[in-house]
């Protein structure tokens, strides 16, 4: 009798562990299914997301597309928009200050322009003079339709003979006349001259980075401003 008793014992206990088993693994399913399907959602939501970028320029719109993969918000799977929008500023910005400017103007023009755009973004490419060196370099804005967030690149100092050719040939045929392909929408005159090591890309991508540093604390250590 006792050995029956306890294969019975035995028996209820397996039971119940199986059935245990059994829903927990149930639960666990759920919960995973639960899970994925948010995330689905949320990459669904995010995907419906336009962000307007006030260029054509294929450097650029890289540029922009690789810098938001790396930051983890909603506008990183956003649907990218670009759109030919007016800078309002010269041709060949020659101070930070009017670069800025174009960028801000490229990013308020393209939100509006799209007009469900979740965010703008304007870069644009300048000259500034430091001590009688030109250096070039990039400004970013992302315009959310109420405030203005700003980042700029690293520089790099242009040849004195480019330099004596700009007003007379431009920024693009003074380095085209001294022998180095600008290569506009590419790598830029800086692939030329580091060989690949560095690139025009590479170097609009810093500002577009540090603009998103601005943005990604709108709400934090930058709020109100």
């Amino acid at each position: 009798m006792s050995s029956q008793r306890g294969a019975s014992s035995l028996s209820q206990k397996v039971s119940v562990s199986l059935v245990v088993a059994t829903a927990t693994g149930v639960v666990v399913s759920l919960v995973s299914m639960l899970m994925m399907t948010r995330k689905t959602r949320r990459e669904e939501e995010s995907s419906k997301v336009i962000v307007a970028v006030g260029t054509l320029n294929a450097g650029k719109i890289s540029a922009v597309k690789n810098c938001l993969k790396k930051w983890k918000m909603g506008i990183s799977r956003a649907t990218i928009r670009a759109t030919k929008v007016p800078s309002e500023v010269s041709e060949q910005p020659m101070t930070l200050s009017e670069t800025t400017r174009g960028a801000m103007n490229r990013a308020r023009n393209a939100f509006v322009k799209a007009a469900d755009a979740f965010v703008g973004i304007g870069l644009e490419s300048g000259l500034a003079i430091v001590d009688g060196t030109y250096f070039d370099f990039c400004s970013c804005s992302i315009y959310d339709g109420n405030r203005y967030f700003l980042g700029v690149s690293s520089m790099f100092a242009l040849p004195k003979r480019v330099v004596e050719k700009l007003e007379e040939l431009g920024y693009n045929g003074a380095f085209a006349a001294c022998g180095v392909p600008p290569d506009p929408t590419g790598d830029g005159v800086t692939g030329v001259l580091s060989n690949g090591i560095l690139t025009r890309p590479t170097q609009m991508s810093e500002s577009v980075d540090w603009a998103m540093l601005q943005y990604s604390n709108r709400n934090g250590v930058y709020r109100g401003e």
